[in-house]
């Protein structure tokens, strides 16, 4: 049975992760609205019948669902006043609180139960992690480089230009001498081509001139 109240939880908690990203921006700006909108209602209701069929099925135990069911209800009201335009702060109306408090009665409701299944089963021992919006930590830190980056242009600026030219130059020197070393092993080598040809030339005229013996 814990094993299924950690499903019910875990599914809760992805659902509020995302209605939180969701909700974090106003609903005429967020692209796509009425596909979001028609996500996020499909898993309300899938959620919903989940937990209807549990309670229903365990009605020895429902006080722990009803804390899920209640939680659910108050992120279903959330997301509609979002849906229907309603200008509200999102941390007023997600409370990760209803949601600890939620965990901890179950799990000392459940005192006598294995609940070993509830961290295994992916639910992070009963606690919600509040991440902080990746938006608003990805612009600071954007910023903070870009900053950093201007500093480094505006005092190595001048630094730059003579490492630059100096390169250039070495590069130039450096290129000037390989092909002068080159150029230099071409000459030698012909020369030595020419003077070997010579002799060779000179040897077969002495042997054919020579009188026979």
């Amino acid at each position: 049975m814990t094993k299924r109240y950690a499903v019910i939880q875990k599914k809760l908690e992805q659902l509020e992760s995302e209605l939180k990203d969701v909700i974090n921006f106003p609903a005429e700006t967020t692209p796509f609205h009425q596909l979001v909108s028609e996500s996020v209602e499909r898993r309300f209701s899938f959620l919903r019948s989940f937990l209807t069929a549990e309670i229903e099925t365990h009605p020895s135990k429902p006080h722990h669902l009803y804390h899920m069911d209640q939680r659910l209800a108050e992120l279903e009201t959330a997301f509609h006043e979002w849906d229907n335009f309603t200008t509200f702060s999102p941390t007023n109306h997600i409370d990760t609180a209803s949601t600890c408090s939620c965990t901890e009665s179950c799990l000392n409701d459940d005192v006598g139960e294995d609940i070993t299944d509830m961290s295994g089963g992916g639910g992070g021992g009963g606690e919600l992690t509040v991440y902080e919006n990746p938006e608003f930590v990805f612009e600071d830190e954007k910023k903070e480089e870009v900053d950093t980056g201007f500093e480094k242009v505006q005092l190595g600026g001048t630094e730059g230009k003579k490492l630059f030219w100096r390169g250039k130059f070495h590069g130039f020197m450096r290129w000037a001498v390989m092909f002068g070393l080159g150029l230099l092993g071409f000459i030698l080598g012909y020369i030595n081509y020419e003077c070997c040809s010579c002799c060779y030339k000179e040897v077969i005229e002495m042997e054919y001139f020579l009188p026979p013996t």
